[in-house]
């Protein structure tokens, strides 16, 4: 997709983005009306890829598989499975930007702490580091870069960093803390 002067460019997500206040995951009806809108609105902005954060998974799972299956965009997250183990959302995908393949995956935090389990809520979040490796391990075959989408928070992230080679770039959500070096 051309952008913005002609320039190729990507547009993705760390996640995060369906519920900015945690008190609305009881509030069915706002919670279905507003994530559908998120998406609707996302999609025209042009992304294209939006990564699961462990606020988002606050959803009920028959929505996020609803979400994900109408969006037009992948909802991505490597690390989180279903109760029969099997991943619901995108784990990786491969974009094109200016000829360079852009390899991107999605890794989901834990569920924030002191919130009760929510009936329904039935999604698990997996081992982000051993999700990251099986993600990289496909993505290098095909991509010239390695992106991962991580809603894990900063200390995480350098720890994924540091364990796991292959990852060109991580873009970090959820600790909202600017680093002065990359």
């Amino acid at each position: 997709r051309e952008r913005a002067a002609g320039k190729p460019l990507l547009l993705f997500d760390t996640g995060g983005v369906f519920l900015k206040n945690l008190g609305d995951a009881v509030n069915a009806p706002l919670v279905e009306l507003t994530a559908k809108a998120m998406v609707e609105g996302l999609g025209q902005v042009g992304y294209d890829a939006l990564n699961l954060g462990s606020h988002d998974l606050l959803l009920p799972p028959p929505l996020l598989r609803s979400l994900a299956a109408t969006a037009p965009f992948p909802l991505m997250s490597a690390n989180v499975t279903d109760p029969a183990g099997a991943s619901p959302f995108t784990g990786r995908v491969v974009k094109r930007a200016g000829g360079v393949r852009v390899g991107v995956f999605g890794l989901a935090g834990d569920q924030p702490l002191g919130l009760p389990r929510l009936p329904g809520r039935d999604l698990a979040v997996k081992d982000p580091i051993a999700a990251a490796r099986d993600a990289v391990k496909e993505l290098r075959r095909t991509s010239d870069l390695v992106v991962a989408l991580s809603q894990l928070g900063l200390e995480a992230d350098a720890r994924l960093a540091r364990e796991v080679p292959g990852i060109d770039v991580i873009l970090g959500g959820f600790t909202r803390q600017a680093t002065a070096t990359p």
